[in-house]
């Protein structure tokens, strides 16, 4: 049973998400000859805030617009 896991910047929509999915079962059951329905794949979705490349967050290298909720400091207790 071929388990795979996707890791992708939120802000899809869920047509691209379907067509994505379709995509890659298709190909896993024509390489791997293996059954549709044993191909389980997991859309994981992240922020820019939630991955870094050399250090540096990726919300920062692009320059998004981080939400106030993020940013925000953490009370410790």
């Amino acid at each position: 049973m071929p388990n795979i896991t996707v890791e992708l910047f939120s802000g899809r929509t869920l047509e691209q998400k379907r067509a994505f999915v379709a995509e890659v079962t298709d190909s896993t059951v024509r390489i791997l000859k293996v059954k549709p329905e044993s191909v389980r794949i997991r859309l994981v979705e992240m922020e820019p805030w939630d991955l870094a490349n050399a250090g540096e967050l990726e919300c920062d290298r692009r320059g998004v617009d981080i939400p106030e909720i993020v940013r925000a400091p953490v009370a410790r207790g």
